[in-house]
């Protein structure tokens, strides 16, 4: 899955266990999101209006299915 900021600077890129965050305008990767002590299959991502989060679905192999909220500007997950 992927999602472009509000602004158009940065776009996110899910895959099975991260999201990798890349300057829209260059193409240089800014940093990834991941949260290490889960089992990932990560979809269905979106930034908040304000830009400065970002919120995934984890459908997890253990049918977790958890909703997670990063700092994009960290990388860390809010908690």
């Amino acid at each position: 899955d992927m999602a472009i900021s509000p602004d158009g600077n940065t776009l996110a890129v899910a895959d099975a266990s991260s999201i990798k965050m890349v300057d829209f305008q260059t193409g240089e990767n800014l940093h990834v999101l991941k949260k290490e002590d889960d089992d990932f299959a990560l979809c269905d991502i979106c930034f908040l209006p304000e830009g400065d989060m970002l919120i995934a679905k984890n459908y997890a192999y253990d049918f977790n299915n958890g909703i997670y909220l990063w700092n994009v500007l960290t990388g860390n997950v809010a908690t």
